[in-house]
């Protein structure tokens, strides 16, 4: 067993996805937050003038609205102003009570994402958290979520007893797994051979299916060559065919 410091850390595509998504649930919160609080309702009541107006001025209400409008910094179109109804504003807390509280914890997970980590060094495994244990700590290894989902979790008798997760989509994939296997290899050696031997399996699938790609490849490439090659060569077959590239001296001959 290697005394190297081995550790994972969340991986950089996984923190860009948190504070993209937290970023975009954020500001569309702030939207709706002002959109229901301030524009919707600032609209309803325009709306609401309008049509007071019309109803004090039924003869001449869009000549004398200009005017009014600019009184009220309102738009000289009335047909600009539009009617926003409760269920109108209702729709706007819905959206900012749903996407504001989803952008907080995205941005708050993303902030958080440079401190959590997983290593292994020696013997001892250690997490974010102040998780800490031995492997001779490690009293379960669960990998039923691990070949299909890249999850495992390592429960320990260690410092900080909740479980350690390894999770290949959130955290950098090479440095997780060497993590699991070292420490699936001093608990459990038969799982960790069984698994060693499906990973070497599916390396040699993927090996045997890149040369395939690029075997065919290289002959779509061949054969491309050759169909341009063979097109090339048509036009001076027929320019012989019709005589446009007879020698010269037959050309004086006739």
């Amino acid at each position: 067993m290697s005394d190297e410091r081995v550790r994972t850390t969340l991986a950089p595509g996984y923190k860009a996805r948190l504070g993209l998504i937290g970023l975009v649930c954020f500001l569309f919160g702030c939207w709706a937050v002002y959109d229901g609080f301030v524009k919707y309702p600032g609209e309803a009541e325009r709306f609401a003038a309008v049509e007071a107006w019309k109803a004090e001025n039924p003869n001449d209400w869009r000549d004398k609205w200009n005017e009014h409008a600019a009184s009220q910094g309102w738009p000289d179109n009335p047909i600009e102003v539009e009617n926003r109804d409760s269920f109108d504003i209702l729709s706007q807390y819905i959206m900012a009570g749903i996407t504001l509280p989803i952008g907080i914890w995205f941005g708050l997970s993303f902030l958080l994402a440079g401190g959590r980590y997983v290593e292994i060094e020696g013997d001892e495994l250690r997490a974010s958290g102040g998780r800490k244990a031995s492997l001779g700590d490690i009293t379960a290894i669960d990998l039923a979520k691990w070949r299909t989902k890249g999850i495992a979790k390592i429960e320990h008798n260690g410092l900080g007893k909740s479980p350690i997760v390894l999770d290949d989509w959130k955290y950098v994939r090479k440095s997780t797994t060497h993590i699991l296997m070292t420490a699936l290899e001093a608990h459990d050696p038969e799982a960790h051979a069984e698994l060693k031997a499906e990973q070497e399996a599916a390396a040699a699938r993927a090996a045997e299916q890149a040369q395939a790609d690029a075997a065919a490849q290289a002959q779509s490439e061949q054969s491309a060559q050759s169909d341009q090659a063979e097109q090339e060569a048509v036009p001076t077959e027929q320019a012989t065919e019709d005589g446009a590239l007879e020698p010269a001296e037959d050309r004086a001959q006739v």
